[in-house]
């Protein structure tokens, strides 16, 4: 089963507690059968907002749950984010600079052949973007790459991707 993100679950939570909201007293029956079609979804269940006594625990109006939901669908993060220092360090002074055997334990390949596989994919349209935030260089990308198909395991974690190379979570795919 998927997981659900948090933020995920609390815009559902709170669809769900103006659809509660909208429904008047006497459409009750509507209101547990509508629950029953989220549950046999496996989606978050409309019983969430009810108390022991079947009566809705939230005393918040339509409009203000539309606009916490608006709030919440406007901004990606629910929490402010932990950002880490990445250090292109190894990349920019020591990388090309590496010793034969180490160059190819991180690439698995010589020195030659990566030049020649870069020379190969350098001038290819998918290393060129017209946004704001350019790709980071095709030499990068390529020992990247390779370091990370060269791993399995433990091996090939995030973390070690960003000490390593300076690329955060998020912006390596492999």
């Amino acid at each position: 089963m998927p997981r659900v993100s948090h933020r995920r679950q609390l815009i559902a939570d709170l669809i769900s507690g103006m659809a509660a909201e909208a429904l008047d007293e006497e459409d009750y029956e509507d209101f547990l059968l509508l629950d029953s079609l989220f549950d046999a979804d496996g989606d978050i269940s409309l019983g969430s907002f009810l108390d022991e006594d079947g009566a809705l625990w939230m005393d918040t109006p339509m409009d203000d749950l539309a606009e916490v939901l608006m709030l919440v669908e406007a901004n990606r993060y629910l929490t402010p984010r932990q950002l880490y220092d990445k250090s292109r360090d190894f990349v920019l002074n020591y990388f090309f600079k590496l010793p034969d055997d180490s160059f190819r334990q991180l690439t698995r390949m010589s020195k030659a052949s990566f030049q020649f596989v870069l020379s190969e994919i350098e001038g290819h349209p998918v290393f060129q973007n017209d946004s704001l935030y350019p790709q980071a260089d095709v030499a990068l990308q390529l020992a990247v790459a390779l370091d990370r198909l060269g791993n399995y395991g433990n091996g090939v974690s995030l973390g070690r991707t960003l000490k390593l190379w300076g690329i955060g979570k998020g912006t390596c795919v492999l």
